[in-house]
């Protein structure tokens, strides 16, 4: 089975990525859309830390986000700039 558009994401980061909140860059570091919501997490990970890190890859190449996909996602979902 090949799957050319796969992510593996948490509820929420899956919720956040649907929700335009942050995309993936051609170079696969996180873009976060800053400017469209607060965020607040006493001892939690804050999405804004993410930006410009490298997702988690699998060795595999062909198993790594389609930049076709990713280039979708960017200019149809992401509210950022």
């Amino acid at each position: 089975m090949v799957c050319e558009n796969a992510l593996a994401l948490s509820k929420n980061s899956h919720w956040m990525f649907d929700q335009g909140l942050w995309s993936i860059s051609d170079d696969l570091t996180v873009l976060v859309a800053i400017s469209q919501f607060a965020e607040d997490h006493p001892g939690g990970t804050l999405l804004v830390r993410l930006a410009g890190q490298r997702l988690m890859l699998p060795d595999e190449e062909h198993l790594w986000p389609d930049p076709a996909y990713v280039a979708w996602h960017r200019s149809k979902k992401f509210l950022g700039a």
